[in-house]
């Protein structure tokens, strides 16, 4: 990516292209496209598990590190002469200390009744990839946080049981990952 920008500028419409959070992290898909995981929900199920963690975290937050939820974040890059605005909602946001540096924990919630770490081990490519974008787009708005922390979380819509994987990027690998997947879709963007 060329540049970015934090959506002040005012951009020739025939240049500008939406893509979500999602549409980037499917670049990333590995695997199986169906792979036969055991214990599929439905949206509802997953919404409502999500809401129903969210209000949890939101209670046993502490003042000092306050918990959002549906945090929606933007941001424009450019690459090859043509603006991308990355647009998405992330599920859980706190932002913390660490060493006294802030660090942001960005959490997205995946819902399913399979064992997680089947899921994970079949699903974690894309799930990976749509944190990494929300992360990203976040490092670029807010260049005084060098520290993240990703949070992969795996619900149960029964139990509410939750299993968590987690990464620690840096501020520079965030941007340089997400410089490269702009690059993929802005190439498949221009070759159709």
């Amino acid at each position: 990516a060329q540049s970015a920008s934090t959506g002040t500028e005012v951009l020739p419409i025939a240049n500008l292209h939406t893509v979500s959070a999602g549409t980037l992290a499917s670049l990333h898909r590995r695997g199986d496209l169906y792979p036969g995981l055991d214990g599929r929900t439905t949206a509802e199920e997953g919404i409502n598990t999500q809401r129903a963690l969210q209000r949890q975290r939101q209670a046993d937050a502490v003042d000092s590190t306050p918990y959002q939820t549906e945090v929606s974040v933007n941001a424009q890059l450019s690459y090859a002469g043509q603006w991308f605005q990355i647009q998405g909602r992330i599920d859980g946001l706190t932002l913390s200390n660490a060493n006294g540096q802030p660090q942001f924990v960005v959490e997205e919630y995946k819902t399913t009744r399979a064992d997680p770490a089947a899921a994970h081990g079949a699903l974690h490519s894309e799930h990976w990839a749509q944190l990494k974008v929300y992360a990203a787009v976040l490092a670029i708005t807010h260049p005084q946080v060098q520290q993240w922390q990703l949070r992969l979380l795996y619900c149960h819509p029964d139990s509410l049981a939750t299993w968590s994987v987690e990464q620690l990027p840096n501020r520079g690998e965030l941007l340089g990952w997400l410089a490269d997947t702009i690059q993929t879709y802005a190439e498949r963007v221009q070759a159709q």
